[in-house]
């Protein structure tokens, strides 16, 4: 009888009828090279194709990472307060409610009041109405008045529009001494006046404007200049994310239109002025 083979010391033998354990396999971090990712389960079939991750169709699974945002350039010393982020794709509508905030918030948010840059372009937008004497003219986005009150010594009748009433508020006080100008809120295209006007004037307004409002705005005009009328437009050349338009876009919109014809352009680097008159 063949002697027992001894045992190699520091090893047990397997009992019988029981199987060694496997030893655990070390496990690899997410998104180590070499890493296999599970194939998610067809919603259908019930087993794994090819392209479909687990966080969805055509992507990996994972945390989704934000892409940083674009860091807008610093607006140049003097330009507009309106520049203090770049104009997105498209601008966000601005409706009266959000007009109202700022003027509650800032009784003057633009400082038409205390800018030289306001100053000025107000100036040269009194120089190209002419000295009148206008029958009836109409002020689309008054503001606060300022360019109004220039305004109302030279026209019989003036109308004030705006949909903001805190700023319709400040632009009564300025036309307080002018019997024939009034100041009433109004919201475009839904309020535009009826008859007809010597003068319309539409500084820093048209570029807030979605597509129909402004299309419904250069309709009126059609009808609502009398002979001779002119149109006034002013616009700040610059972006911000609530401007729908910008001036080149606005101005040329307007010069398009068959009754009309130019008078007067100034391209600045600040604002875009034109002047049009109906035949």
């Amino acid at each position: 009888m063949a002697p027992r083979a001894r045992p190699v010391a520091g090893r047990r033998r397997p009992r019988a009828g029981r199987r060694c354990a496997r030893r655990p396999r070390p496990r690899r971090c997410p998104g180590a090279d070499g890493d296999r990712r599970r194939r998610a389960r067809h919603p259908r079939r019930g087993r794994a194709r090819h392209g479909v991750a687990a966080a969805g169709h055509g992507r990996r699974a994972g945390p989704c990472r934000a892409r940083p945002a674009p860091v807008p350039a610093p607006a140049p010393p003097g330009a507009d307060p309106r520049a203090r982020r770049a104009r997105r794709p498209g601008g966000r509508c601005v409706s009266a409610p959000d007009f109202e905030a700022r003027y509650r918030a800032d009784p003057d948010p633009w400082s038409t009041a205390t800018s030289p840059y306001e100053q000025e372009k107000r100036e040269r937008s009194l120089a190209a109405c002419g000295p009148g004497p206008f029958r009836r003219a109409v002020d689309l986005g008054c503001g606060t008045g300022a360019l109004a009150a220039g305004l109302a010594p030279r026209c019989r009748e003036l109308l004030a529009l705006d949909a903001a009433r805190s700023a319709v508020a400040v632009a009564r006080d300025a036309l307080r001494e002018h019997p024939g100008a009034r100041a009433h809120v109004a919201t475009l295209p839904r309020d535009l006046p009826d008859g007809s006007f010597d003068l319309v004037v539409a500084a820093e307004l048209l570029y807030y404007l979605p597509g129909r409002s402004l299309t419904a705005v250069l309709a009126w005009l059609d009808g609502a200049l009398a002979p001779g009328g002119r149109v006034l437009a002013v616009h700040w050349a610059g972006s911000a994310p609530d401007l729908l338009h910008d001036a080149d876009t606005v101005h040329e919109a307007i010069l398009a239109r068959p009754g009309l014809r130019s008078v007067l352009t100034h391209r600045g680097d600040r604002y875009r002025l034109d002047l049009l008159e109906s035949p």
